[in-house]
């Protein structure tokens, strides 16, 4: 009997532990984003569900891309544009899809992560500082920062740099832990009761804060859906995930692809953020199940039952959050590749690169998936030669 609640307790720790790594970035990114605190319930408890099955995690690039399409076209748009990747994810599951390392051509995909980078750093600044600066694309943001001035917050800025040092010390003193507990936890962990000590009442803040948030899904409004931008949307999220795919190295499972596509259809459908694959869990069928039940349990404890103690989460923990996790991730291997490959690398890598900065990311990521489709058009004519 202690045998199996050993085994029991160790599968709803894992719950809560994948809860840990899901929870903070649905926040962050839902906070963020016009989607607001509402769809990060959801956001949550739909990547607890699935993320002990297929990897599925919330995604930095997914965010961007997101973001990006619902300051231009509006929340429904990028909910419809969720839609479509859905969509198309479930026919892609239905083809054959091997082979998917042979498409990625490193240049185009290092000047999509280093510009996914600084645009997440122009773009989440404001919420750092607490500047007020506003603007859809990162000149339009710049321009804003120019006739503002960087006057921040100081309680802004004392939170945000307390979430820096964090995220940047913690995973390397304490690298057993961090990969259980991100070092993101911690820091709402820590920055809430803060901001409770220094700002004791949510009426009189100083700072922007979450605040009071509801638990209803925000549906699409298809009467304000712009079909060029949810069509944009909709092509750049396929391919992030497809070049995810290719990072996999067992990209066959069908299954797994088109769970996922589900998963995305019903982000579309609460008004959630939808999350990209990750690493997938090895367990048993049993295990998953009661890990997905008791973190989706945990995420719903914490953002209802704590809704009050949530609500006065600071912005820029967030926006840190979102701006150092980004940094992180990127994979600096692909800009030594990517500027040894020749001028017609170096060239593509600019090009790109340029387009997300100033015209915006989504256009980007279509002009690199064309650009993978032809270095896959000529590898293969080079390879019948």
């Amino acid at each position: 009997m202690s045998d199996v609640f050993k085994k029991t307790f160790s599968v709803v720790s894992d719950g809560f532990f994948n809860m840990t790594q899901i929870l903070p970035l649905a926040v962050s990114m839902c906070v963020c984003s016009t989607f607001s605190m509402q769809a990060s319930l959801f956001s949550a408890i739909l990547c607890c569900l699935a993320f002990p099955f297929t990897g599925l995690m919330p995604s930095y690039s997914i965010f961007i891309v997101l973001y990006s399409i619902s300051s231009f076209y509006g929340l429904s748009t990028s909910l419809a544009g969720t839609l479509i990747c859905a969509v198309l994810l479930v026919i892609v599951s239905m083809l054959k899809i091997d082979n998917l390392k042979s498409a990625v051509y490193i240049p185009s995909v290092a000047a999509v992560m280093l510009g996914f980078t600084l645009y997440m750093t122009v773009m989440q600044t404001t919420n750092y500082f607490g500047i007020d600066a506003t603007g859809r694309n990162v000149i339009e943001m710049m321009k804003s920062y120019r006739s503002l001035g960087f006057h921040g917050n100081w309680r802004g800025v004392l939170y945000g740099t307390i979430v820096l040092v964090i995220m940047i010390v913690y995973r390397r003193k304490f690298k057993n832990l961090s990969k259980k507990i991100p070092a993101a936890f911690w820091c709402f962990v820590i920055t809430i009761p803060l901001n409770m000590i220094l700002v004791p009442g949510s009426i009189i803040t100083p700072i922007r804060e979450v605040g009071s948030y509801a638990f209803i899904p925000e549906l699409i409004s298809f009467n304000s859906v712009n079909i060029l931008g949810a069509v944009l949307c909709g092509g750049a999220m396929l391919f992030i995930f497809l070049y995810k795919l290719s990072l996999d190295e067992t990209p066959k499972d069908k299954k797994n692809i088109l769970f996922s596509g589900t998963v995305i259809l019903v982000s579309s459908l609460t008004g959630s953020i939808p999350p990209c694959l990750a690493v997938k869990k090895q367990e048993s069928i049993s295990n998953k199940v009661i890990s997905a039940i008791s973190g989706s349990v945990y995420s719903s404890i914490i953002l209802i039952v704590l809704s009050r103690f949530i609500a006065r989460t600071p912005v820029p923990t967030a926006a840190v959050i979102l701006i150092i996790g980004m940094w992180q991730q990127n994979v600096w291997r692909y800009l030594k590749t990517a500027f040894t490959s020749g001028v017609t690398g170096i060239i593509t890598f600019i090009a790109v690169i340029s387009v997300i900065l100033l015209i915006n990311p989504e256009t980007g990521i279509i002009i690199t998936a064309f650009i993978c489709a032809g270095y896959k058009l000529i590898n293969k004519k080079n390879s019948k030669v």
